[in-house]
């Protein structure tokens, strides 16, 4: 009888793990999303690389005028084999996989700081750079605020900063008023969506155009459930969402950035509008492609 009696507890026990097992894969499996392909092409590195993925970005430094001094240095750093390496630890893709080794060119018996401005995007990279960097230079102190591309390039044009780090490609009014860009990586934009859409594993950009300003606003519209989309994207100073909308604008006819729905819910990262779409049945949205890689 004793036998039988801790036969039956352990056989309980055994399916009250196994239940919570399954309950946990469930929770994890609903808390994820899925990559769209684009254009029928696959968005992965080595995509963005052979510039078959046509949602690509660059990733970007820019002062105002030409870089001198510590902050030039650094630059040198990033654009470094060391510091293109720290590029491709982010999950973002190096613009010289070949670049020599970092040379100093500054004074270590001086004192230095440095100002950062801009994209979240780039931040996780110049978070990394800093600490590899001031262990070279102990002498030098920087200082690092993820607050979108927008305000990083104004800080660094009114001098808040001396260094704006945007991912997108500098506006006209932006050079005019004599920012200077260094391109130190590459990156795609990744579409995602959560897993409760279904029946739908590629949009082209006429599709995405056309979800982004309002056109389509239910997935059976695109062949998938019938549901009401949940349009999502970042907010007006994201270098992310000006990329995206420069690249629609300029691939497909009539699309422009004041085209964007109304409807459309803006979040202030990719970090955040990553956990909206995982969380939220029949979203879409647009973020970092090495943000999204690492997550998946």
């Amino acid at each position: 009888m004793k036998i039988a009696a801790v036969a039956a507890i352990a056989i309980i026990a055994i399916a009250g793990v196994a239940v919570f097992m399954m309950n946990s894969d469930d929770g994890k499996d609903d808390a994820k999303f899925e990559i769209m392909n684009v254009e029928g092409v696959d968005a992965t590195v080595d995509n963005v690389v052979n510039g078959s993925y046509t949602l690509q970005r660059g990733l970007i430094l820019a002062t105002k005028g030409t870089a001198s001094g510590a902050v030039a240095d650094l630059i040198s750093y990033v654009l470094s084999a060391e510091g293109q390496a720290i590029v491709e630890d982010n999950d973002y893709i190096a613009v010289d996989s070949s670049a020599p080794a970092y040379k100093s060119t500054i004074d270590d018996k001086t004192s230095y700081s440095i100002t950062i401005q801009g994209s979240t995007t780039v931040n996780p990279i110049m978070m990394a750079v800093e600490e590899e960097y001031e262990k070279i230079h102990p002498n030098v102190r920087i200082s690092i605020t993820a607050n979108g591309s927008g305000t990083g390039a104004a800080a660094a044009i009114d001098g808040t900063a001396d260094i704006g780090m945007l991912s997108r490609d500098l506006k006209t009014s932006e050079t005019d008023a004599g920012l200077v860009p260094t391109v130190i990586g590459k990156d795609g934009i990744a579409i995602i969506v959560n897993k409760s859409v279904t029946g739908i594993d590629n949009l082209t950009l006429d599709q995405i155009a056309k979800i982004y300003d309002g056109t389509y606003t239910n997935w059976n519209q695109l062949g998938g459930v019938d549901h009401a989309i949940d349009v999502c994207g970042r907010e007006s100073s994201s270098g992310t969402r000006g990329a995206f909308e420069e690249l629609l604008s300029g691939k497909v006819a009539g699309f422009s950035s004041s085209s964007v729905t109304d409807k459309m819910v803006e979040f202030a990262s990719n970090n955040a509008l990553l956990t909206h779409i995982e969380t939220t049945d029949y979203s879409i949205g647009y973020v970092s492609l090495g943000i999204a890689l690492e997550a998946l």
